[in-house]
């Protein structure tokens, strides 16, 4: 049996390099040995999440020589609060930020969160930008509440970082600008920068047809900003992701002003993956999109009258994989058949199904949801189904009813309860039925729909939280019939689909016993409401 001391440093350190806090302290107090390789790392990781904790930090960060300071790899300053004056900022938050920030040389992570980002003045910008740059090891960097007279302060980043996240204040408070000139120039500067995410950016204008072009970016995402600024896509040309989330419900006093678009987008380049969580976000660039995208996510409910939008979505796109969202109708097999039209290269599908009725005859949507899917070539398909109770039927059911429940939970506890019953009578019947309706299938899916756990989001679908059974399908002498998989079998299957070329995809079911185990997985989502 090998011991821990017959490793040698090498290994020992890389495996320290996973400790920080406490459970380092623990290695560290072990041996001699053990501690000079694995004290470093007890302050390796750092979280601050107000004034007072910052006080500290700094003062136990910065009080030895060498500081400590200089072994921080991964430093999150978080304030949601700010001092009434601004010399009170500089006293309590900027001076001893800025002092640690110029110790922390070896760091690798940075998240500088809080109001007080947009109240520094000039000299701070510079000084912070300065520690920033001096930081060359620096790859992932988040800061928030920005506005064009603070975005100094992002001037002279290391060329190490690869993921950058910037947070932008309203701009209707105080007149505070958002505009496209300084933001390009920061991108510009960073020939490594992989992942890029911009939240709430508002700027007034298009940015000029002599900006530079972003070559390195390869995954970009938009969280609650304008239309121009989703345009910063076309300056990207070797993008591979783009991912845009509008908060939809929103208080009169957050919503941004009203946003006029006088110019068509630009061009967009192909982009291997798509994801939006409303329909009316993408539909202002659908001229712009180009062809083809392998993967589309749209999360939130598309209304009917969307529908054909979603459609010509799918025609010009002819996604590879897609998981849509949907309620039901009376005559699906009428859209389906316009998904396989517009959508020929269409070969998997994970699709989440809201079944309004509420009666007990689940054998017939069963049946027409297999003859509606036989028009689309399908190799591997995911059914989701949610059962929508009505009200009336829960006043029916009084004993599902508690005084410590609201009557939303207690319609959704019933929904669950009446959800699990119509799986488990479709993991008897569903998987023969597709089995005989669609000839190209080979693999299905059937899972249970996972609580929200996100607060205030109508639209989250916990689908981390499904559990799932696989079939795979297979030839007999008494026909095409379905056989259970494990679970670690059905996801080695779904990373190899999101991963294959469209032409891998049709040797899937011969090339099945020789798959290896992969360890990420990509969920590729569409939603519609028919």
């Amino acid at each position: 049996m090998v011991q821990l001391s017959d490793l040698n440093d090498d290994i020992l350190m890389h495996v320290f390099a996973h400790l920080h806090g406490k459970d380092a302290l623990s290695v560290a107090l072990v041996s001699r040995h053990l501690y000079v390789l694995a004290i470093d790392r007890v302050s390796a990781v750092v979280e601050c999440r107000s004034i007072k904790e910052l006080a500290r930090l700094h003062s136990y960060m910065i009080s030895t020589s060498p500081p400590r300071a200089r072994h921080i790899s991964d430093l999150e300053i978080v304030l949601p609060s700010t001092p009434a004056y601004p010399g009170q900022i500089k006293a309590a938050i900027t001076d001893p930020l800025t002092e640690l920030l110029n110790q922390t040389l070896k760091i690798r992570r940075l998240v500088l969160h809080g109001y007080f980002i947009s109240h520094i003045d000039e000299d701070v910008c510079v000084a912070i930008a300065g520690a920033l740059r001096a930081m060359s090891r620096l790859a992932e960097l988040s800061i928030k509440h920005l506005y064009d007279a603070v975005l100094p302060v992002c001037a002279s980043l290391p060329l190490s970082l690869r993921k950058l996240s910037l947070g932008f204040m309203r701009r209707e408070w105080n007149g505070w600008l958002h505009t496209y000139d300084p933001l390009i120039k920061i991108l510009a500067s960073l020939p490594c920068l992989h992942t890029l995410e911009l939240c709430r950016f508002w700027p007034r204008k298009m940015y000029s047809n002599s900006s530079p072009k972003l070559p390195s970016l390869r995954n970009l995402t938009f969280r609650d900003v304008s239309v121009r600024a989703m345009d910063l896509v076309s300056l990207a040309p070797n993008l591979q992701q783009v991912s845009v989330t509008s908060q939809l419900q929103r208080e009169a006093w957050d919503a941004e002003p009203a946003e006029t678009w006088s110019e068509p987008p630009r061009p967009w380049p192909p982009i291997r993956r798509l994801e939006f969580n409303v329909m009316s976000t993408l539909s202002p660039f659908l001229d712009a999109l180009s062809p083809p995208a392998d993967y589309l996510k749209i999360t939130a409910r598309t209304p009917l009258s969307r529908a054909p939008e979603l459609i010509s979505v799918f025609r010009k796109l002819s996604p590879v994989g897609a998981d849509l969202f949907l309620t039901v109708g009376e005559d699906p097999a009428s859209f389906w058949r316009e998904v396989a039209d517009a959508a020929p290269r269409l070969r998997y599908l994970r699709l989440s199904l809201t079944v309004k009725n509420s009666s007990d005859s689940w054998t017939s949507w069963m049946n027409d949801l297999a003859t509606s899917l036989s028009a689309i070539p399908l190799v591997y398909l995911k059914l989701r189904p949610h059962l929508k109770v009505r009200k009336t039927d829960l006043q029916k059911n009084a004993t599902h009813a508690s005084k410590q429940k609201s009557k939303r939970e207690t319609l959704l506890d019933l929904e669950r309860e009446r959800t699990r019953e119509m799986i488990s009578e479709a993991s008897a019947l569903l998987p023969h039925l597709l089995a005989d309706a669609i000839p190209t299938l080979s693999f299905f899916e059937l899972g249970m729909p996972g609580e929200n756990n996100v607060p205030n989001d109508r639209y989250a679908r916990g689908e981390d939280a499904d559990m799932s059974r696989w079939w795979r399908i297979v030839s007999g002498d008494d026909g095409r019939y379905p056989q259970d998989m494990s679970e670690g079998e059905g996801r080695r299957v779904l990373t190899f689909l999101v991963d294959a070329e469209e032409e891998d995809i049709h040797y899937l079911h011969s090339w099945y016993p020789g798959l290896q185990q992969h360890t990420t997985c990509i969920l590729v989502t569409a939603t519609a409401s028919l």
